[in-house]
């Protein structure tokens, strides 16, 4: 409709025209009618409401096709096509119609997804904002009313009609207004862009040249001086943006910039060149230099892009008709996208302030911009001529300044006459009036106010918003904030206990009136001298001494506003104080009324807020004697507060031309009433208090961000904030769990809010360091405390949990803080300095000792639980790591002991983790084998609604009459002898007294040693939680609900008809109880009927619930970042930084593609979907667990509480003056952040996703192609994976040679073992769960319904791979298993280690066959559970996860791959992990012939690359003379190596090469030389015979090794010699005999396969000729992709011309099928093409 309305220069009406094109005749008739054309404007534009077509249909129009006015008994009317009428101008929202408004309802629950495909109620779940729906709907469609509801599948919208339309919602025309606005929108826009700069504004009467000469221009850019002059009567919306834009070009030129080079170029092409070079002005200023003139129409050029994409003949009188500046900018950013424009670039940057992104801002600007530009006046003066017409000295907005500041002021000091008559104006044009909620438009649940009725804002009768209702008001967040965190609680408007609760809110709000009314008149009184003081008194129902109390107040209160006009703003300027100031938003959707606002000489401002409040004394905020306030009520109230004040101040700053907001304050009144018998309060006022005189909680309570003129103070204050910030959010997540840590967050919440607000107000760092002395004493005591648990039993009050330790020790950091604050110290008075000094002296004195204290703490209590897992120094030997190490060695390789700890606390998490969730997927799959029946996914249709939610257990009505007892306070409803809920004893007795041991701990705390407060407040919890010993009190309070559970006879039919079906009902039962589990770890109310939010797989699209369509779209969607992608964890949506959460999958809805939440993608796999589930909050659980203690070392490594020692190249101890040499341990705190971030935040990549246009992650989708590549190269290959197997089995054979772990005739027996498939491999592998694979995913994998979704997965491309490592594995453990025994305290040990005829583990091994499961054709299992069911006799947890762990450090060493548990930094890097791919297992094969000497805490022995040990084995082994060393050493090398080389040849027939003890004995000096400081060897060295007992083993560990390296050339010289047999042309015919044959071909590349792996250290050309070496893998795909364009083209031009090129030998297809998986293995192993007969690799 914009477009049908035409204004003239000066922005009014000038002309409405209807739909057809002519003058509207409905909008004359109406402006006929006496209103004004803006007014006007609004009434015409309801006729084109959805709503009001609705109603109309084809009623009674004019000739234009509008609705026409009919004179009915003397009122205009409209005469709708049902006959019904309805006033044209009044109450215009009445649709008192009996027309069928359903298909507009339909069409709107349709496009907001209210109903289901079936037409029925959608509940919306609680991750919905259902409430912003419900509004988002009223806002679109005036007139429509959309209500809140719930029932028992949760919220749903209820649509109506309204019987009132809010004509401020039917969005028409910008307001007359608008042009200022859209001024003032680029003013500060450019203005951030300048000050980014560094750039200074600076408003002049006129402007000079630098020889001082008046110029006749706007303004001026100094590049030299980095200033802009303005003259301010004279801007235009066009001058700052050009001037700003001068800057942008001498940065881009300064910078080097092509865009710079670019509009240099392109610049004469554009109007704008020509109109500078004609310009008399600019050709005189710049002196005909063509370089600036063409940089000015550079600058007109951008600045014209800044405020809307013109062509350059635009004036800037069309500029300011656009209807909205920002909707401009957006339309330009969007077409950057569609074409390349250097000039648009550069406006981009300037608006999105983002030009240091792409430009060296500060290099260029030190290298020194230079010159001077200028905007011509003439331009200027010739449009404002034409606006305005003669009023020559008219302002910019054409508003004139308010008669009450005289021109002297101004002058003096400018206040915005624009701001005062803003303000002036609103509450000249509005009134607040009582309506019905109807009339309001409104009907959300949180208004809930006597007779249906409201205060809202409507415009005043003669104003230009005559009859316009405000619908919103500031204070309505507050009521939605409130109804929220009580819901449930709301009292119904019923009962006895409701209207008394009912009668004395309205007597509070009654005389909350009267008190703000006081203190308005107060005011006006004493700033303005109107009104008199006894007639302010006898209309108030305040006493003489309360009136005075409140008249100080003010009085206070006006002193205060003086005083910052006077130290803060100017002595000499004045301030304007204005009471009950109405203001609004932009689009006057919301208004409020500021108590008090102060306006200050340079246009900032001050806002107060007056709040009567009366605490409760039972709650123990009120003394019951003195009625003084003895604690915060107010922390409760915080997040309204600022809600409430930070819209005020946003308003003023955005709306009103308001600076800057120095104060925003909370003013609270303490006020308590006479109360009757029974409860009822009477107007007659008994106390009242205002200010610190009568407590300090009735200081003023700065919010909404409030800052002061300090910038150390306003540092320390941000500081606050954002630890504030930390806990309150830490409170609203926190699972409810009544308790200490709660508590101990409240109390820490506090005490912040507390330091907040006194140097927000007094600037008091005194009182800050204060409450440190007190923290002090209480630490030092704390500290001291170690035990958690008190001989009763209950827990320590006293005690520091590790939660507390890192809130501590954050606070005192910020403590140290207060040390240096400069700025404010300076205007300190003598005393406060001299105060401020000593106690500053003071807290350095104490807060270094206090802070060594905790970290003290800390690393004990770190080093304790390390100890307790086999990790010792944490708080003395610390190694450094080197890059390598940090980014290529997993975490399980680490020596240095911090990150030790962390991966055995996250390997004891992750064993936890398995052993849990393999018991959940027996259970499940228990229940689903008796439910299913072979039936597949669709069985499951039976339990599920259309949408996957669950059939609700529990009927609809149950959750309608519970919903009202609760809102009535009904405690008889939840009675025993009503029968309506039952107590869940379980839950009870499992939960309640550990809630109750937390709060009393936290009382303990809190009271100390006064045990009548902890008995009352004990008393108060007790009766809103035990609901067992206090049902009617708790069962009608959160803490009771908590534990109640509806009683069998509200079963609803649907669960009566699940009973029938014995197998439904114990599915059913156990997927609730899941849910529950689910919802206790995740502390989520997931709801009734919840089911698991997991995403269709492509065959339950394609083939069961879906169709092939959908299964594509999905496949599409997988590309986009999703929930539950366990890549990215959380991210900030527009700085893309990590936060530090514990992702909660599943549980949030599925979206499509376009960001609309869609359940038709949810799987109804149910089994399936809910162990994936369990498994995701299991994890969540456990994590949170350990994640203090995580933190806790995290922050002792911050803080620098520990140091580490300085290593070289070979991992030797540096040495600095007989001592170690040690440094700060930053390279080791942000290894340890990594991988903290990557275990427990859930992040595999640790970079911003790039995305690809507005829905694709570049990240998945470079992911996405690196598998397809694996997929083409690795899968179905079964080369491949005899390859793998064979070169595993040989690098067991290495390992066997050593002796240690696994013996020859123990690898023998493994190996026959795998042949005869002995069930105890098996068993024992299934046991320890020791494959590379995902277990939850496999076994979800195997819960499924359906067997194409059971077997048909990406894993089995790998199916040979796969099998050949698993083969390996099985082998490996087995193996060891042959070679470990039990020792008396259950943990695993080698047989040498343990006393003689010790049995193995699998001789101790018990194995029975699991009932449960079945297998495949091929043995492969198609269940979830295990085939065998094992007992090990005397091993314990602990063993079970070391032999696990032995085995798998073996398997490592032979074949280096990694799993998903064992992470590796360099994976967080998209280019190092596409560089590694095919690559991921050298750093591990690397590692066992390459790796220094250290000592191995998995096997618990000295380890050393085999290759090391070899080369270290070479030389004398005595000292010789320097003289002859050389040629000794040579000697002796050269016999070294020829018995090496014997040894290889003769494959060990004579066995030659010896350890030679001298060498190694040198070499274990060394290592006993850098570990003498280690407490784990530190005793063994000092004693003589355990250190000899060390150096056997380190002999030993050598002695393996050199066997393992000369077994390793063996190997491969064997390989090699067997290729040359197979490979000999004995006919001498040019071929190879063996390989004619197929067979032959196939043996021979299977055993090229085996040598390729087994060489490629031994022979450098495997390595790099297999590709190993070179970059990145992947981008063989563009080079097969290109080649099968090439061939494709060739091959059809053959076709065409019937003639073959014989160059071209490559025959159809062939490329082609080497980017296809399957038909690439099949292509290949049937040899389909010639070439593929004779490729060697």
């Amino acid at each position: 409709m914009a477009c049908n309305i035409i204004r003239n220069e000066q922005g009014k009406i000038f002309k409405v025209l209807a739909d057809n094109g002519k003058e509207s005749r409905l909008f004359k008739d109406i402006v006929k009618l006496g209103y004004d054309k803006e007014t006007a404007l609004k009434k015409w534009s309801v006729a084109y409401t959805p709503t009001f077509k609705n109603w109309f249909g084809q009623g009674n129009v004019d000739t234009n096709g509008e609705p026409k006015i009919v004179m009915v008994n003397q009122d205009p009317m409209f005469i709708a096509d049902d006959a019904t009428t309805k006033h044209a101008t009044e109450n215009l929202g009445s649709f008192k119609s009996k027309k069928d408004t359903s298909p507009l309802l339909n069409e709107i629950k349709q496009r907001f997804k209210l109903v289901k495909t079936d037409g029925t109620i959608r509940n919306i779940p609680y991750m919905e904002d259902v409430y912003g729906r419900a509004e988002k709907i009223e806002k679109m469609y005036p007139g429509v009313r959309a209500f809140v509801l719930q029932d028992m599948g949760g919220d749903y919208i209820s649509l109506d009609i309204s019987t009132s339309l809010d004509v401020d919602n039917v969005y028409h025309q910008a307001q007359s207004n608008s042009l200022s606005e859209s001024s003032q929108e680029v003013d500060l826009a450019m203005k951030q862009f300048l000050r980014t700069l560094g750039v200074r504004l600076q408003e002049v009467p006129e402007i000079r040249d630098r020889n001082g000469n008046v110029l006749s221009v706007t303004a001026k850019a100094d590049m030299l001086n980095k200033v802009v002059e303005y003259s301010k009567g004279k801007m235009g919306i066009d001058t700052l943006p050009e001037e700003a834009a001068h800057f942008m070009v001498e940065i881009l030129q300064a910078s080097n910039s092509p865009l710079f080079t670019s509009m240099m170029n392109n610049i004469e092409k554009f109007g704008v060149y020509q109109e500078v070079m004609e310009n008399d002005t600019y050709q005189k200023l710049y002196k005909g230099d063509e370089t600036m003139l063409k940089k000015e129409a550079i600058g007109k050029l951008i600045a014209k892009h800044v405020i809307k994409n013109i062509k350059g003949d635009e004036s800037p009188i069309n500029i300011r008709r656009v209807d909205s500046w920002w909707s401009r900018v957006k339309d330009f950013i969007a077409s950057i996208f569609g074409r390349s424009n250097a000039y648009v670039d550069a406006a981009q940057m300037m608006v999105n302030n983002s030009v240091e992104e792409y430009l060296d801002v500060e290099k260029a600007i030190k290298g020194g911009l230079s010159g001077e530009y200028y905007q011509d006046e003439s331009k200027f003066k010739t449009y404002r001529k034409k606006a305005f017409g003669a009023v020559e000295n008219a302002d910019i907005s054409g508003q004139d300044v308010l008669n009450a500041i005289t021109p002297e002021q101004m002058k003096k000091k400018n206040w915005s006459g624009d701001t005062l008559k803003k303000l002036e104006d609103e509450n000249k044009n509005w009134e607040t009036k009582r309506m019905s909620l109807e009339e309001a438009g409104l009907k959300e649940t949180w208004f809930v106010e006597d007779g249906n009725e409201i205060e809202r804002y409507i415009g005043k009768k003669d104003s230009p918003y005559a009859g316009v209702i405000i619908k919103g008001r500031v204070s309505d967040a507050v009521k939605k904030h409130f109804w929220k965190i009580n819901r449930g609680k709301i009292t119904d408007l019923s009962g006895k206990a409701a209207m008394l609760r009912l009668d004395n809110n309205e007597m509070r709000k009654v005389t909350g009136t009267m008190g703000h009314t006081v203190m308005e008149e107060l005011v006006q009184l004493y700033v303005n001298k109107k009104g008199n003081r006894k007639a302010i008194l006898n209309k108030s129902l305040f006493t003489e001494a309360q009136f005075q109390v409140l008249e100080q107040g003010v009085k206070d209160l006006i002193a205060q506003i003086k005083k910052v006009q006077k130290d803060e703003v100017d002595p000499e300027g004045k301030v304007i104080i204005r009471t009950e100031q109405m203001v609004t938003n932009r689009d006057q959707t919301v208004g409020g009324s500021i108590d008090l606002i102060a306006i200050f000489s340079d246009n900032s401002a001050a806002i107060y807020d007056y709040k009567f409040v009366s605490p409760s004394v039972q709650a123990g905020y009120v003394d019951r004697n003195s009625k003084r306030i003895i604690e915060d009520p107010f922390n409760v109230k915080m997040a309204t507060y600022d809600m409430q004040m930070s819209q005020y101040k946003k308003q003023l700053l955005q709306n009103y031309g308001i600076t800057q907001i120095r104060q925003s304050r909370i003013v609270p009144i303490h006020i308590r009433y006479k109360t009757e018998k029974g409860g009822k309060l009477t107007n007659q006022i008994t106390v009242l208090q205002m200010g610190t005189k009568y407590s300090e909680f009735l200081q003023q309570i700065p919010v909404a961000g409030e800052l002061t003129r300090f910038n150390d103070i306003n540092k320390l204050i941000k500081k606050l904030l954002v630890r504030k910030e930390s806990v309150d959010q830490q409170l609203q997540t926190k699972k409810y769990k009544a308790g200490a840590s709660f508590e101990s967050l409240k109390a820490h919440q506090a005490k912040i809010s507390k330091q907040l607000r006194v140097l927000q107000i007094d600037q008091d760092l005194a009182y800050v360091i204060k409450s440190l002395g007190e923290d002090i004493k209480i630490i030092n005591d704390r500290l001291s405390t170690n035990n958690e648990i008190l001989r009763s039993g209950e827990l320590n009050p006293n005690y520091l949990t590790n939660n507390d330790l890192n809130d501590l020790l954050s606070d005192l950091m910020f403590y140290q803080s207060l040390v240096n604050v400069h700025d404010y110290v300076s205007v300190m008075t003598e005393e406060k300095q001299k105060e401020y000094k000593i106690l500053r002296d003071r807290l350095a004195g104490f807060l270094g000792p206090a802070i060594t204290a905790v970290q003290g703490k800390m690393l004990e209590r770190t080093s304790d639980k390390a100890q307790e897992r086999g990790v010792q120094g944490i708080e003395s030997f610390n190694l450094d790591v080197s890059w390598a190490t940090r980014n290529f060695v997993n975490l399980s390789k680490q020596s240095n002991p911090y990150l030790r700890n962390l991966w055995e606390m996250m390997d004891k998490l992750n064993f936890q983790r398995r052993k849990i969730v393999k018991a959940k997927a027996e259970e499940i799959q228990f229940a689903q084998d008796a439910f299913v029946r072979d039936r597949g996914i669709k069985a499951f249709d039976d339990l599920l609604n259309e949408d996957g939610t669950f059939k609700s257990k529990y009927s609809k009505e149950y959750y309608t009459r519970r919903n009202a007892a609760l809102k009535g306070s009904n405690s008889t409803w939840f009675s025993k002898e009503e029968g309506n809920v039952v107590i869940d004893e379980e839950y009870y007795n499992k939960k309640y007294k550990e809630f109750r041991a937390g709060k009393l701990k936290a009382l303990k705390s809190r009271f100390g040693d006064n045990q009548q407060a902890i008995t009352r407040e004990l008393r108060k919890w007790e009766l809103a939680h035990d609901v067992k010993n206090h049902r009617k009190t708790a069962s009608i309070n959160k803490g009771g609900q908590y534990f109640l559970r509806p009683a069998e006879k509200w079963i609803s039919e649907d669960y009566l008809k699940i009973q029938n079906d014995p197998g439904a009902k114990d599915f059913y039962d156990l997927y609730m109880k899941t849910i529950q589990q689910v919802e206790d770890m995740y502390g989520e109310r997931l709801g009734p009927n919840f089911t698991a939010e997991i995403h269709k797989g492509f065959i339950e699209s394609a083939f069961i619930n879906g169709s092939m369509s959908e299964a594509l779209d999905s496949t599409i969607m997988q590309f986009q970042i999703r929930e539950h992608d366990r890549m990215y964890g959380i991210r900030d949506e527009n700085t893309g930084r990590l936060i530090k959460q514990i992702p909660k999958l599943y549980i949030h809805q599925l979206r499509d593609s376009n960001g609309n939440i869609d359940s038709s993608l949810k799987s109804r796999d149910l089994g399936k979907g809910l162990l994936l589930l369990f498994d995701a909050a299991l994890d969540y659980q456990l994590k949170n667990e350990i994640l203090p203690e995580v933190q806790m070392m995290e922050a002792i490594l911050s803080t620098s509480a520990i140091e580490v020692q300085s290593t070289d190249t070979y991992g030797n101890i540096l040495e600095n003056a007989g001592s170690m040499d040690t440094e700060q341990p930053k390279e080791l705190y942000n290894t340890y952040q990594k991988f903290v971030d990557a275990y427990i935040y859930g992040t595999d990549l640790n970079a911003k996703d790039l995305k690809l246009g507005s829905k694709i992650s570049g990240a998945k989708t470079l992911l996405g192609l690196k598998n397809f590549h694996s997929l083409a190269q690795l899968g179905l290959k079964v080369p491949v994976a005899i390859g793998a197997f064979g070169a595993g089995m040989i690098g067991l054979e290495y390992e066997a040679s050593k002796g240690t772990f696994i013996t020859r005739k123990n690898l023998r027996t493994a190996q026959l073992a795998l042949m005869k498939a002995d069930p105890k491999m098996r068993a024992l592998a299934e046991y320890l769960d020791i494959y590379q694979r995902n277990d939850v995913q496999n076994r979800s994998d195997k819960l499924s319904a359906d067997y194409r979704t059971r077997h048909f997965t990406n894993d089995k491309w790998f199916a040979f791979l796969s099998t050949a490592d698993k083969g390996i594995d099985a082998i490996t453990l087995y193996a060891a298993a042959l070679n470990y025994g039990v020792d008396e305290n259950g943990m695993v040990q080698r047989l040498d280690r343990l006393p003689k005829d010790s049995k193995n583990l699998l001789e101790l091994m018990e194995v029975e066959e699991n009932s449960l499961w079945k297998g495949t054709v091929t043995n492969v299992s198609n269940k979830a559970v295990d085939r065998y069911k094992v007992k090990i006799k005397g091993l314990n947890e602990d063993g079970e996860l070391k032999m696990r762990n032995i085995s798998r450090e073996i398997a490592f060493k032979v074949k280096g791959s990694m799993s998903e548990e064992d992470k590796v930094i360099y994976n967080q890097n998209m280019f190092l992990k596409l560089m590694m791919h095919y690559k991921s297992w050298l750093p591990g094969v690397a590692m066992a012939r390459f790796g220094k000497q250290r000592y191995n805490h998995i096997l618990e022995s000295f380890d050393e690359g085999t290759w090391i040990t070899a080369f270290s084995n070479v030389g004398p082994e005595v000292a010789l003379d320097t003289e002859v060393h050389a040629l000794e050493y040579l000697q002796s090398a050269f016999m070294d190596m020829m018995r090496a080389i014997g040894d290889i040849i003769t494959f060990g027939y004579f066995d030659i090469t010896k350890v030679k003890e001298d060498l190694a004995r040198a070499r274990f000096d060394v290592w006993l030389s850098n570990n003498a400081s280690n407490p784990q060897f530190a005793d063994q060295i000092r004693n003589e015979a355990a250190r000899e007992e060390l150096f056997q083993e380190y002999l030993d560990m050598k002695r393996g090794n050199i066997r393992a390296f000369l077994m390793e050339f063996r190997a491969v010289l064997a390989l090699f010699l067997l290729l040359m047999a197979i490979d000999d042309d004995e006919d001498k015919d040019g071929k190879m005999r063996m390989r004619q044959t197929f067979l032959g071909r196939k043996l021979y590349n299977s055993l090229n396969r085996i040598y390729r792996e087994t060489a490629v250290f031994v022979n450098p050309t495997e390595f790099l000729e297999s590709g190993r070496a070179t970059g990145i893998p992947m981008l063989s795909l563009l080079n097969n992709g290109v080649k099968v364009i090439g061939n494709t083209f060739e091959t059809m031009g053959q076709d065409i011309s019937g003639v073959e090129d014989k160059r071209d030998r490559t025959p159809r297809f062939y490329y082609t099928f080497k980017l296809f998986p399957g038909i690439n293995a099949l292509s290949k192993g049937i040899e389909m093409f010639p070439q593929q007969k004779y490729e060697k690799y």
